[in-house]
């Protein structure tokens, strides 16, 4: 029976994960041409202006990507899910207006505030206006989650991806107009991808707008967004303090690098997908699911712990290969940061117990814990290690969810984790990525490729040894035999 869940779970995953995937290989093919373009200081700026997206995108959405879905759910009638989805498009379209309206008159000020200069006012504002576009389009997009169609999803996702770099390639490389081509180019993109979006999803659902429901998703939703301004904190306050204390330049290299371990969302992105309406199926399934989530955790960590330490292991030849000389110096925190990024998957594995008793407070308090955390680290290790010290502020932010909401959830839901197993599993694998982070200041490229593909390889084999039962392991090459037998015949 676990089997055939946790087979569900991950056709679910691939489907997300492979349109990830698409998007990000993509978007690497650029970065070597970009990065000859641009300047660090250029990159330092672009990824302030992604700062301030990241901090407003709360305001334009109300946390309606929450309280949109329980609303949903709790109607019965197609007909009446179909008024949440265009009562929730109405009220992004109503708020987002008037938001971005008034933050276009106040870009001056604002641009004064993050940049200490009014010279960057005109590319606020057009984020501002990509803003407005993306918060209209996001409940379409949520309805095609929530009526698991997936494959439309990541076909309208990787459409907008295929746009946004194709117009990127042609205002900053191909027109030269650099940081402002950038902007240009992100906000044509979505405001053509609402327009597909539009056209694909929402003329097929019958137009109904239920004012009556605009203060219930307002209500329900914009609690939510005090904890996602804690990941904020943690996901973007190195940047501003980066800034501040070390410059442009190092902001521009810890970006590109950032960008490089961040790679990891494509996995841990789908993964977050898949997993909410797979663990709410196990609502009223407690004590099934007190024994399967642990099984999850065990595979998760030996799976994506594995691609974390292969981040490691291809940091440098990467840059070297992809960034130019400017960049090179952005390897040293590309395994680190990924390695943040996968324990939030961790963490999301856990919360499923404050979900079932409704502890929605208790969620936000660890997060709130994380974000304060990580700020007080980089306040300490930034001076002192200048862009490690970022990255592993934010390596540690990100640890102390999943051990926050294991302390508190075991309160209210106890999951049988096999600890031995488990820790056995994080020690050869954090072992493995220190030891490769050691190597790749010491050696050349060449020789890392060479050493860290006898250590994966080795690190594979002991997790499948010794990290799965007999029983698991039987299963596996039961399901290996079985797929090459489908494909041969």
């Amino acid at each position: 029976m676990h089997a055939i869940e946790i087979k569900r779970l991950i056709r679910v995953f691939l489907v997300y994960g492979i349109g990830g995937i698409l998007q990000k290989f993509m978007g690497l093919l650029l970065l070597p041409l970009f990065t000859r373009v641009l300047s660090p200081d250029d990159y330092g700026v672009l990824a302030l202006i992604g700062f301030v997206a990241v901090a407003l995108n709360s305001f334009f959405s109300l946390g309606t990507g929450n309280s949109m879905g329980l609303l949903y759910f709790k109607e019965e009638n197609p007909e009446r899910r179909l008024v949440v989805v265009w009562s929730t498009a109405a009220l992004m379209l109503i708020n987002g207006a008037l938001l971005a309206g008034g933050l276009c008159l106040a870009a001056a000020p604002i641009s004064m505030l993050v940049f200490e200069t009014e010279s960057y006012a005109n590319l606020l504002r057009l984020t501002f206006i990509s803003l407005l576009f993306a918060s209209v389009m996001d409940p379409f997009l949520a309805y095609l989650r929530m009526e698991e169609k997936a494959k439309q999803y990541v076909v309208l996702t990787l459409m907008s991806a295929c746009l946004a770099i194709a117009l990127n390639a042609w205002f900053v490389l191909g027109l030269r107009w650099g940081i402002v081509g950038a902007a240009i180019a992100g906000v044509t993109t979505t405001a053509l991808s609402l327009a597909a979006v539009g056209w694909v999803v929402a003329r097929h659902l019958p137009f109904c707008v239920d004012l009556k429901l605009l203060k219930p998703l307002v209500r329900i939703g914009f609690p939510s967004i005090f904890g996602l301004f804690a990941f904020l904190l943690i996901d973007y306050a190195d940047r501003q303090m980066l800034q501040r204390m070390a410059g442009l330049q190092s902001l521009g290299v810890y970006s590109v690098g950032y960008n490089f371990g961040m790679a990891m969302m494509i996995f841990v992105g789908a993964f977050s997908t898949a997993w909410p309406p797979f663990f709410m199926s196990f609502i009223n399934r407690r004590e099934e699911a007190s024994i399967l989530f642990g099984k999850i955790l065990r595979y998760y960590i030996g799976i994506f712990g594995l691609l974390t330490v292969i981040f490691f292991a291809a940091a440098k030849p990467l840059v070297v290969f992809l960034a130019g000389e400017r960049f090179q110096e952005a390897y040293v925190i590309i395994g680190m940061v990924a390695s943040a990024y996968m324990l939030k998957g961790c963490y999301l594995i856990l919360l499923p117990s404050l979900y079932f008793e409704n502890k929605l407070a208790m969620q936000s308090a660890i997060e709130w814990l994380a974000a304060l955390v990580n700020v007080a680290l980089n306040f300490l290790w930034i001076p002192a290690f200048g862009i490690v010290g970022a990255a592993a502020a934010t390596f540690v932010g990100y640890l102390v969810l999943p051990i926050a909401a294991w302390a508190v959830g075991q309160r209210y839901m106890p999951v049988k984790y096999c600890w031995s197993s488990i820790t056995a599993i994080a020690a050869l694998l954090f072992g493995s990525g220190y030891f490769l982070w050691w190597f790749s200041l010491q050696g050349s490229p060449a020789s890392i490729v060479s050493v860290s593909s006898a250590i994966v390889s080795l690190l594979a084999i002991l997790m499948y040894r010794f990290g799965l039962d007999a029983e698991e392991r039987n299963a596996i090459v039961n399901d290996v035999k079985n797929l090459m037998a489908k494909y041969s015949a």
